[in-house]
This record gives C-alpha cells, sequence and structure tokens, in this order.
C-alpha cells in the first residue's frame, strides 16, 4: 500500500511538472524600417523581449544561443520568410517566434509584431502600435506585445514534446531566459532586476532620441521646400511599402474557401488566423487576417485586410478596407478605399470614397463626407452636413457651421471653399 501511494505521488508530481511546463518563445530581430537610427533595432529588440519576459509565462530563447544557429545556418536577422523564421525557431527549441518592424507611414511610426507558429509557419496573431513620437512609442510598447500573446498561455503536453524533440537535435542543454538565468542566482530579486533593466532601456534610448534631437542644427530641423517636399514623397511611399510587406507576410498563411461559419472566438470552421475566400456568418463574431467577400457577424466582424462587404453591429479592419463596411459603428485603423455607412463611421489615416452617417470622422480625406457632423484632418473633396470641421482644406464644405484650420476661411456659414 505504501509503494502504491509513492507511485501515485511521483505520477502526480510528473503530471504537474508537465502542465507547468511554459511556452518557449523567440524574438527574432525587430527591423527598423523607420530610417531613425538613434532607435536601433537591438534596443527595440531588448525593449520587446523583456516585456515577453515580465509576463512570467514564457521561456524566451538567449540571445546568444540565437545568433550561434543564425551563424551556423547563414543567415541574417532580417528578411526571413515564414518558414526561415519558423526552421530557426524550431532549432532553438521554440515553439513560438516573434518577428516585426518599425516603420514610418505618414506623420506616424507604426510597429507591426507578428506571432509565428514554428511548427507550421503561419501567422497565428497579428499585433500594431501607432504613434506620433518615438519617445510615446517606447512607453506604450507593451500593449502590442500583450495583445499578440493574449491567448498564447502555458505550452500544452504536444508543444512541449515538439520543443524538447527539436532542442534534443540541436543541443543537449535547455532553452534558457534571462528571467530563469536571473532566477538561479536569487529568486527573490528576478522581477526587480527584469523590470529595472526594462526601464533602463528605455531611458536610455529616450535619452539618445533626446540627444540627437539637441543636436540638430536649425538648417537640419527648418529644411528647404525643395528638402521638404523630398520628405513628403519619401512618406508617401510608406504606406504602399507597409502594404506590401503585410501583404508578403499574410498570404503564406492558410486559406479557407467558400463558406465560413462562426459563433464566437475561436469557435468557427476556418481559424481565424487563416485567410478566407467567399460567404461568411457569424453568430456573435466573425475574423480572418485576410478576408475576400462578404463577412457577416451579428456582433463584430473582424479582419485585418478586407476585400468585399463587411456587414454587422460593429464591423471592424485592423488594417485595410477596400470595400464596403455597412453597420451601426464602422471602424478602419490605418486605410479605407471605398464606403462607409453607418451611425458612426472612422478611418484612423487614409480614407478614398465616401462616409455616409450621422458622424463621419477621418484622417486624410479624398472622397465625399456625408453626416451631421464630419470631421477630417485634411480634406481633398466635399463635407457635407450640419457641422464640418477640417484642419486643411482643399475643396469645399457645405453645410450651417463649417471651419477650417488652414487654407478655408476659419468659420464660414453655408459654404467654404479652401485651395
Amino acid at each position: 500500500m505504501h509503494i502504491k501511494s509513492v507511485g501515485l505521488l511521483f505520477l502526480l508530481t510528473i503530471g504537474v511538472g508537465w502542465a507547468s511546463e511554459p511556452l518557449s518563445l523567440v524574438v527574432m530581430e525587430i527591423e527598423n524600417r523607420s530610417g531613425e537610427s538613434s532607435l536601433d533595432s537591438r534596443t527595440l529588440t531588448e525593449v520587446i523581449e523583456l516585456h515577453v519576459v515580465n509576463m512570467r509565462r514564457f521561456r524566451v530563447v538567449e540571445r546568444q544561443k540565437l545568433d550561434r544557429i543564425l551563424t551556423e545556418q547563414k543567415l541574417n536577422q532580417s528578411g526571413l520568410t515564414e518558414k526561415q523564421v519558423a526552421q530557426v525557431g524550431l532549432l532553438v527549441g521554440a515553439s513560438k517566434a516573434i518577428v516585426g518592424s518599425l516603420s514610418r507611414v505618414g506623420k506616424n511610426y507604426l510597429l507591426l509584431l507578428r506571432l509565428i507558429d514554428t511548427s507550421t509557419a503561419t501567422i497565428e496573431e497579428v499585433a500594431e502600435l501607432r504613434e506620433g513620437s518615438l519617445e510615446a512609442l517606447l512607453d506604450r510598447m507593451d500593449e502590442p506585445v500583450r495583445k499578440l500573446l493574449r491567448k498564447t498561455g502555458e505550452a500544452t503536453s504536444s508543444q512541449k514534446t515538439q520543443g524538447e524533440t527539436s532542442s534534443q537535435k540541436t543541443s543537449e542543454q535547455p532553452v534558457a531566459s534571462s528571467q530563469q538565468q536571473t532566477k538561479e542566482t536569487s529568486s527573490d530579486t528576478t522581477e526587480e532586476t527584469d523590470e529595472s533593466a526594462l526601464e533602463r532601456l528605455v531611458r536610455e534610448a529616450k535619452e539618445k532620441l533626446r540627444q540627437r534631437q539637441a543636436s540638430q542644427t536649425p538648417s537640419e530641423t527648418s529644411s528647404s521646400p525643395s528638402d521638404k517636399e523630398g520628405s513628403e514623397e519619401a512618406l508617401a511611399v510608406s504606406p504602399k511599402k507597409e502594404v506590401d510587406a503585410v501583404w508578403k507576410d499574410l498570404q503564406n498563411n492558410r486559406w479557407g474557401f467558400v463558406l465560413q461559419l462562426g459563433i464566437a472566438g475561436d469557435a468557427q470552421v476556418y481559424p481565424r488566423k487563416w485567410n478566407f475566400l467567399g460567404v461568411g456568418f457569424g453568430l456573435f463574431t466573425l475574423e480572418n487576417q485576410i478576408y475576400v467577400g462578404w463577412e457577416y457577424a451579428f456582433l463584430v466582424p473582424q479582419a485585418y485586410l478586407m476585400v468585399g462587404y463587411q456587414q454587422g453591429l460593429f464591423p471592424s479592419v485592423e488594417g485595410y478596407l477596400l470595400g464596403v463596411q455597412h453597420g451601426l459603428i464602422n471602424s478602419v485603423k490605418i486605410s479605407a478605399m471605398g464606403w462607409q455607412a453607418g451611425f458612426l463611421n472612422t478611418v484612423e489615416e487614409n480614407m478614398l470614397g465616401v462616409q455616409q452617417g450621422f458622424i463621419n470622422v477621418s484622417g486624410d480625406l479624398k472622397g465625399v463626407q456625408m453626416g451631421f457632423i464630419n470631421v477630417a484632418k485634411e480634406v481633398r473633396g466635399v463635407q457635407v452636413g450640419f457641422l464640418n470641421t477640417a484642419k486643411s482644406l482643399y475643396g469645399v464644405q457645405l453645410g450651417f457651421l463649417n471651419t477650417s484650420g488652414k487654407n478655408g476661411l476659419p468659420f464660414m456659414v453655408g459654404i467654404n471653399i479652401g485651395w
């Protein structure tokens, strides 16, 4: 009887250890495409890595081990495909990999992160952060990390088996994180050490940015008209480059076809990380990365790139819309080309087309806003409503109250024209 009790206790101990094994994760170097040299890729990567470590849910692969594997495979940190990232992740014993880039889109900085499953080489999650300054972006960098990993917890038994098999092929040493290494020396000071390291890294990065701003000469800060035109032209190309990068990343995902059915969250025929072409119906929510066709959900139909017709109470596009949004509250995070119809319509960056509703809000508008209240940063078209407001007006405002920051009259009743 005593032997049976000891055996049962031994099995329970193994089971607890098996279930509590944290998921192994590798953070690939974040590409800096913004042209801002004072914030290098290594610093960006280390900040994100420390945010992951501070979540206390993952085993982060050592940077030295990653560099050694990349050298052995004769690969660069940047420009890797999903398959190459997955291959490297398996070689270092990681179940998941984080890749990303920092770009300049218009007047904002865009941090785009993607979570890759190393066993399937597919993108599981996409998270982004947009800020007008790099200092503000550094302060909020934990938000996209937490969003990216919100549904990724401790490793399942199958993930553990796969991670162990991969690591055994390359090394008998277990994958270690800076968190675990610190625990070996002093378990009481791990949290303080990780947090202080993160604070120090962010503080040093901000200091570099301030020094760069302070060292700029007046001629650098106030460039000539030709220089401004060149910089505006360069920034105008950035959104296209970002679309190309997103498209390249997302097109490697698996595709579902014809009919998509869902209830809420992950309860749908084709997984959320897949792309879909066809017609979809969701009881509460429905989501795919690239959606081509008609997407309907009672509450929230969602996609990163939507091409077609999206309908529901709260339609949401995290990236780009090419088509129609029809709902109570319609939102597009980056750019839209088409038509929004609802009570409240919002496009954060660029709107090329028509917004029709009670309240319409847009970044740069090239088209028409028709509603009771119309708001845009820059208008190159027509605003028709009771209250129309624009920071820059290169078109016509028709309404009872019309306001413009520049180019048009500051306040005008009836009609206001800017040029």
